[in-house]
């Protein structure tokens, strides 16, 4: 999975969508943006997002506020957004099967599409994604990457540590067509639980999500 830049109308190869998942403060809001800044960076691509609420404001790219109270919701924003033909579009959350939709039809158009979704793991979801109305199938022809992660303090109580399960590429091809997971991918719980063992994160805050096995 890699983003290809040149002076090219489309930046994506083989990259339609990437979704950043985990619950609420696990900061995937705060690494989406960095991806966008250093897209941005490049000078070459138009970026657009539609977010409610901006909680990152940029001068690098357009950002759209969501507002349901003037009837500008998630659905009619993409609708609109999609007539400007950007390069790169930031859905801030698919909170609803409309959403979804949308987002679907804006990443198999051929835009290159990132999103946030609330999951626990990366096989969550996509089981998030199917209650959505988006079959396997479908995303088998646009999701092409999916991050969880989660913040925790480290163990000296000094920074933060950013603890990552990425599924993207033949995994998740594999996972998508066949519906099983290799041996060999690491989840979000064993990288959890090696932060653990590690001394880099506490246990104790770590015990919530380790709940969750």
């Amino acid at each position: 999975m890699y983003i290809h830049y040149e002076n090219t109308n489309r930046c994506a190869q083989d990259l339609e969508l990437i979704l950043f998942t985990g619950p609420t403060s696990s900061g995937k809001t705060t690494t989406l943006h960095a991806l966008l800044e250093e897209i941005a960076s490049r000078k070459q691509l138009k970026i657009i997002t539609l977010e409610d609420p901006i909680e990152i404001i940029s001068k690098n790219y357009l950002q759209l506020q969501i507002n349901e109270k003037m009837n500008f919701t998630y659905e009619i924003g993409i609708q609109q957004l999609l007539r400007h033909d950007p390069d790169v579009i930031m859905i801030g959350e698919i909170r609803d099967e409309k959403c979804a939709q949308m987002v679907y039809r804006a990443a198999v158009s051929g835009h290159l599409v990132f999103s946030t979704l609330h999951a626990k793991s990366s096989q969550e979801a996509v089981k998030r994604l199917n209650e959505l109305g988006l079959d396997n199938v479908m995303l088998s022809e646009t999701l092409t990457g999916i991050v969880n992660q989660r913040l925790y303090p480290d163990a000296k109580r000094k920074e933060r540590v950013c603890i990552y399960e990425i599924l993207a590429s033949k995994e998740l091809q594999d996972y998508l067509i066949h519906r099983k997971m290799d041996e060999k991918h690491r989840t979000i719980f064993d990288e959890i639980k090696e932060a653990v063992e590690r001394k880099e994160i506490r246990l104790s805050d770590a015990k919530v999500d380790l709940l969750d096995l």
